[in-house]
């Protein structure tokens, strides 16, 4: 499989089974398939009426050799990155 159908198989996951989008922020060969790491933004709605900003939700996800995903965990819940102009 090609670095591109492993990352349709892994938006098409987040889309279809878990109604969200990820951004996926890295993504190399394993020895038993391939491991990513994806960006989930937080319900920015909730976030705001918090008080909070933005939130993002940080994933590894483990795809088999076949493109099947075999693991996904959370990693970290942290602040939104914002990335300031040199003007």
């Amino acid at each position: 499989m090609t670095f591109v159908n492993i990352i349709n198989k892994i938006k098409s996951f987040y889309t279809d089974e878990l109604k969200t989008d990820c951004r996926i922020l890295s993504l190399h060969k394993t020895a038993g398939g391939y491991a990513a790491t994806c960006e989930v933004l937080v319900d920015p709605e909730f976030t705001r009426k918090k008080g909070i900003g933005d939130m993002v939700e940080i994933y590894a996800v483990l795809v088999n050799e076949t493109g099947d995903i075999t693991d996904y965990e959370k990693k970290a819940t942290k602040m939104r990155a914002i990335v300031e102009s040199e003007d």
